[in-house]
């Protein structure tokens, strides 16, 4: 049997292809991440680096969504949802958008104590600030923000994730795949 989609309660063509591009691109970057404290060096740097030009990449990437987003709000939830899914959903959405944003940021200013260049895909050197004079307080600040936001964002996507895999296999509501696919 086939559902029809109402129009107004789906995601843009263009959100669904911020949100799966984003998606595939954050799996890599975790993982680039684990390769490299796992890794010893030079081994480590190279992951280092392709996670650093990932990390900038998604940081452009989510600029992007989120400029889009404030032109196109996201689609009504069904009226059947009860308010505690929406509150939650709304916060877990806007708390993954906010680490997605900081990570990156922690650690560019982490790479800025390191003073090693980066080469955005090998085209351009990114800008470095000579941290030297700065206390190493705040590059603790900047490590510890990094490595716990990153864990805080592992637990928010499995729950988005485990959210949207009830709605689809346990409820068989098909909220996502009416809203998202």
């Amino acid at each position: 049997m086939f559902k029809i989609v109402l129009m107004g309660h789906r995601y843009t063509g263009v959100a669904r292809g911020f949100h799966w591009i984003i998606a595939l691109l954050l799996v890599c970057q975790i993982a680039l991440g684990m390769l490299a404290d796992d890794a010893s060096p030079p081994r480590s740097w190279h992951y280092l680096d392709a996670h650093a030009q990932l990390g900038i990449t998604l940081f452009g990437l989510m600029l992007l969504r989120v400029a889009w987003r404030l032109g196109h709000p996201p689609p009504p939830l069904p009226a059947r949802t009860p308010v505690w899914q929406a509150l939650l959903a709304g916060s877990v959405h806007g708390a993954i958008y906010v680490l997605v944003l900081l990570l990156p940021i922690t650690g560019y200013a982490l790479w800025m104590w390191d003073q090693r260049m980066v080469r955005l895909y090998g085209l351009f050197p990114l800008p470095l600030v000579d941290t030297s004079s700065v206390a190493e307080f705040w590059r603790s600040l900047a490590g510890y923000a990094h490595e716990w936001g990153f864990y805080v964002l592992c637990g928010l996507l499995t729950l988005h994730i485990g959210a949207a895999a009830v709605h689809e296999l346990l409820l068989r509501d098909r909220l996502v795949r009416e809203r998202m696919l």
